[in-house]
């Protein structure tokens, strides 16, 4: 998964993020996992507030990342017949699929799927154009 992920220039901010949290062996584990990787721009969209605490904050930085990953292999196909999933920080984030069916699938109404379906050595990766971000109490 990190290889897949560090090979795309898009996902320069994400690699460097995974690294800053200490998440690369997570990432690099048997899974399969099904990962929504924001873009760069993505994350040059958020509050710069928000980016400076990911950035010096490490807790909130694994919590934020581990949101953004699912146990399994789910495809755009698997994905538009559910209503949900659960991340590996145990948190549900919701799906939803517009008139477009597969080609429109929005993840916890905060980003649209923007590639589906990229292959990595654990499992598979969907662009998604907006940075999840969980609620504040989860894990309580």
């Amino acid at each position: 998964m990190v290889a897949a992920i560090v090979a795309n220039p898009d996902f320069s901010t994400l690699a460097d993020l995974i690294q800053s949290a200490g998440l690369e062996e997570t990432l690099t584990a048997e899974g399969p996992y099904t990962v929504f990787a924001p873009t760069n721009t993505a994350f040059e969209n958020l509050p710069e507030e928000v980016m400076q605490q990911l950035e010096t904050d490490e807790e909130a930085l694994a919590a934020l990342l581990s949101f953004h990953v699912v146990e399994g292999e789910l495809t755009a196909e698997d994905l538009a017949e559910m209503e949900s999933v659960t991340t590996v920080a145990g948190t549900e984030i919701s799906i939803a699929t517009g008139p477009g069916g597969v080609e429109e699938i929005i993840v916890n109404d905060q980003a649209f799927i923007l590639e589906a379906d990229m292959e990595a050595e654990n499992g598979v990766i969907h662009t998604v154009g907006g940075v999840l971000i969980p609620p504040e109490n989860s894990g309580q």
